[in-house]
């Protein structure tokens, strides 16, 4: 069974918890506005995290798990500047 629930972090701007039978996924979602450029004020930039908690899994630092985890930022970050 899969279950979903939104507002699980109340510090976060939005956030999900997501089961899927023994794996569980919790994200989150916080933003700040900076400031535009003089030379280009309807233009901006959009930068993404994306982390582990230490308990995620037993091999967190190791360097697959980092690698990994640049791979799911990088792709994460293509998809959002496709929207």
């Amino acid at each position: 069974p899969v279950t979903i629930g939104l507002g699980a972090i109340t510090a976060a701007l939005g956030s999900c918890l997501a089961k899927l039978g023994a794996t569980t996924v919790l994200a989150g979602v916080r933003a700040t506005v900076g400031e535009c450029s003089e030379g280009a004020p309807n233009t901006g930039t959009l930068k993404t995290n994306v982390e582990l908690a230490p308990f995620a899994m037993a091999d967190v630092g190791s360097q697959d798990a980092q690698e990994q985890l640049a791979k799911l930022q990088v792709r994460l970050s293509a998809a959002l500047a496709q929207l």
